[in-house]
């Protein structure tokens, strides 16, 4: 027996992703979902793709590709996408500028949140610095810093310019790393 710690609210289940995607293809209940997500995968994938407006670089051929065998699937062949296009840079010049985009809770208890807009300055700063320093598409950048808002800004930075982005987690000694 599975103990739940957490069930949604009503209205939390009301104002979700999911709930707007049942809700457009005449879905009843989470089980039906569930059931329709494992038995038609490229449905559910390609209908997710389209309930959250994902913005394309270019568009994609197929929702999958299982030609080589399942363990070996390619998902949005073909597609190119940003994620700091959708993530960021779409909210902050939207209807979602001035809404937290995120929320750092140290273990002192202190916490600071930020908005899109606030993050997207941020993510755009970095961005260009580290073109500025002849980074750009392709090559790999290694972040060592600890959780925060500035290494989410850094992960998006590196991905808007087209660089590889390399964690390197900062629990670990100068040794280590």
């Amino acid at each position: 027996m599975t103990n739940v710690v957490w069930r949604p609210s009503q209205s939390y289940v009301q104002g979700s992703n999911l709930k707007r995607l049942m809700d457009r293809h005449g879905i009843e209940s989470f089980d039906d979902v569930l059931k329709r997500s494992i038995d038609d995968i490229e449905w559910y994938w390609k209908a997710v793709d389209e309930d959250l407006e994902f913005e394309w670089d270019r568009p994609y051929d197929l929702v999958m590709d299982q030609s080589r065998g399942i363990e070996w699937t390619t998902w949005f062949t073909g597609g190119a996408i940003n994620i700091t296009a959708n993530c960021v840079d779409r909210h902050a010049k939207g209807a979602r500028a001035s809404k937290t985009a995120l929320i750092w809770e140290g273990e002192d208890a202190a916490s600071r949140s930020v908005t899109y807009s606030e993050l997207a300055i941020e993510v755009n700063r970095l961005a260009n610095a580290l073109r500025s320093i002849g980074v750009g598409k392709g090559d790999a950048v290694g972040v060592y810093m600890p959780m925060s808002i500035e290494a989410v800004a850094a992960m998006f930075a590196v991905a808007k310019i087209g660089a590889i982005y390399l964690p390197i987690f900062s629990g670990f000694a100068p040794e280590a790393v």
